[in-house]
C-alpha cells in the first residue's frame, strides 16, 4: 500500500488513544498485519468526515491536514471537479502530498499534538540529577520520535511497534546517551 494512504490509515489509530482506552477489551493487533488493516475501520467511519473528498472543502481539509498550508492548483481543481471523490484519485493525491517537501509538517504536528512534544521544553531536568542533559540531547529525543512514527509509516510497520521495537532512529549524541555505561 502506499504511503499517503498509511498516514491517512495510522493517523486515526494514533488519534484515538483515549477510545481505544477506554474499550472494555484492547484491540487485537494480529502479528502478521500492519497498521493499516488496523486503522482503517476507524478511518473509514470518523476521520473521512472531516478530512474527506467533498468538493470544495475537501481538497482544502486534506492540504491543511498533511501540509499545514493552502493546497495547490491540482488539488483546487480537483475538489471543484468532484474528481477528488473517486478513490483512485485521492489516493494519488495524498501520496503526491505525501512526496512533497511540505508533509513534513503533518508529521511534526501529529507527534507534537499526539506525544505533546511541542510541549518538551515545558520543564528543565534537574541538573543535579541529569547533569548530561543539554539542548541537543532534548532535539534529539523530539527528532528520534518523529522519524521513528515517519518510519512505521513509510514502512506500514505494525502498531505493536509503539510498544516492543527491534529498531531506534537514534544520532550520536543520543546513541551515546542511551547505550553509556553507568
Amino acid at each position: 500500500m502506499s504511503r499517503a494512504w498509511q498516514t491517512m490509515l495510522m493517523m486515526p489509530l494514533l488519534c484515538a488513544s483515549s477510545v481505544l482506552r477506554a474499550a472494555d477489551k484492547p484491540p487485537v493487533v494480529p502479528e502478521s498485519s500492519g497498521i493499516n488493516s488496523f486503522a482503517a475501520p476507524f478511518l473509514n467511519e470518523h476521520c473521512l468526515r472531516c478530512h474527506g473528498p467533498d468538493e470544495a472543502k475537501g481538497g482544502l481539509r486534506l492540504s491543511y491536514f498533511l501540509w499545514s498550508t493552502m493546497r495547490d492548483e491540482t488539488l483546487f481543481a480537483l475538489a471543484h471537479s468532484g474528481e477528488l471523490h473517486q478513490p483512485d484519485v485521492l489516493r494519488a493525491q495524498v501520496e503526491r502530498m505525501l512526496q512533497h517537501p511540505k508533509a513534513k509538517a503533518f508529521t511534526e504536528n501529529f507527534t507534537g499534538q499526539w506525544l505533546s512534544l511541542r510541549d518538551i521544553n515545558a520543564t528543565t531536568p534537574d541538573k543535579a540529577l541529569y547533569p548530561e542533559f543539554e539542548e541537543m540531547l532534548e532535539r534529539s529525543s523530539v527528532q528520534e520520535t518523529q522519524l521513528f512514527f515517519d518510519e512505521l509509516l513509510k514502512e506500514n510497520l505494525s502498531v505493536r511497534n509503539f510498544i516492543d521495537s527491534d529498531f531506534a532512529m537514534l544520532n550520536g549524541r543520543l546513541a551515546s546517551e542511551l547505550f553509556k555505561s553507568k
